[in-house]
């Protein structure tokens, strides 16, 4: 399997291999549908939008990691990444999974309402951030709800978003 992205949902982070993304927007009553492989992301507005898909949660700890998103099920908002779009506050709504033949894969399918478009709201004044040890753009961009490919086009001294150097000034706009 390829197309593995870094799937984050509060404080847990894992693989994830998204089949598709589909945003149904709530306030402007559009639908759209992203296949993971080769599709580029176009802006669509995320207020209160419903973001589903389907994937594979992959790894030795792949069950751990499945209970973790089955507790948070129609819990609190917390923040939500998952490649193409921007980071937003979301709330887990449905989490449906069926186990793969092989041990460590298990197919699932997500949907996320999301509460706000950004977190980007009171995070815009900050124009730049100083890199720590083992942070990555990643990090950056999931914290400061900027998407990676828009920190490398900005920090083009950056060739890899996973090997940044601890005191590195990384433009956020």
């Amino acid at each position: 399997m390829k197309n593995f992205t870094l799937m984050k949902f509060g404080e847990y982070t894992f693989m994830h291999n998204p089949k598709t993304l589909t945003v149904q927007s709530g306030v402007l009553g559009s639908k759209r549908i992203y296949p993971f492989s080769d599709s580029l992301f176009k802006p669509i507005c995320l207020d209160n939008a419903v973001v589903s898909g389907s994937g594979v949660i992959t790894g030795e700890d792949c069950f751990e990691k499945l209970l973790r998103l089955l507790d948070c099920l129609g819990g609190e908002g917390r923040l939500l990444s998952v490649s193409p779009f921007p980071s937003v506050r979301a709330v887990l709504t449905s989490l449906k999974y069926s186990l793969s033949p092989s041990e460590n894969l298990i197919d699932i399918d997500f949907s996320f309402t999301c509460s706000s478009s950004s977190v980007q709201g009171d995070v815009l004044a900050v124009k730049s951030v100083t890199a720590k040890s083992t942070e990555t753009l990643w990090d950056i961009g999931y914290k400061y709800g900027v998407a990676v490919e828009e920190l490398l086009r900005l920090n083009t001294f950056v060739k890899r978003p996973d090997e940044l150097e601890k005191g590195w000034v990384i433009r956020l706009c």
